[in-house]
């Protein structure tokens, strides 16, 4: 994957339903543009403050998301680039995120676009990914 010019994000695109490339995106991309070229970002990979890459899968808000642990980023897109809303762990994914997630409204007067998902079944794992991202990135929901 490529690294992304801001804040050690990487993009991957899928070219087609067997072929995935990797490219970068342009700041000035969106996704609206991007998917009438035939692009689509399905994952995202995020740089903790330890140098650690963590990959997540890109959710729409309306998808139906696994009942499996891990840890989830709240995000926006302007400008081409990701940014995180809120960063946090959960036993479960599908229990945890909705709009009776306590930060849930924070993160929609944000303009939260997607959210993403990392599964992870250690709780310990997960509270270290946590915190590592929540060191690196200064989230307006988690304050």
């Amino acid at each position: 994957m490529l690294d992304h010019p801001i804040k050690g994000l990487r993009l991957l695109a899928a070219v087609n339903e067997n072929v995935t490339e990797e490219r970068e995106i342009a700041p000035h991309v969106r996704p609206s543009t991007d998917a009438q070229q035939g692009l689509h970002c399905v994952t995202a990979t995020w740089r903790g403050l330890s140098g650690l890459l963590y990959q997540f899968d890109v959710y729409d808000l309306n998808t139906p998301l696994p009942e499996t642990g891990g840890n989830y980023i709240f995000t926006t897109f302007r400008h081409g680039v990701w940014h995180p809303l809120y960063i946090g762990e959960t036993g479960s994914l599908r229990q945890r995120i909705g709009s009776g997630h306590e930060r849930w409204e924070c993160a929609r007067r944000h303009r939260m676009k997607h959210v993403h998902i990392r599964p992870n079944s250690n709780p310990s794992s997960r509270r270290t990914t946590e915190s590592d991202l929540l060191r690196q990135y200064d989230t307006p929901c988690n304050g």
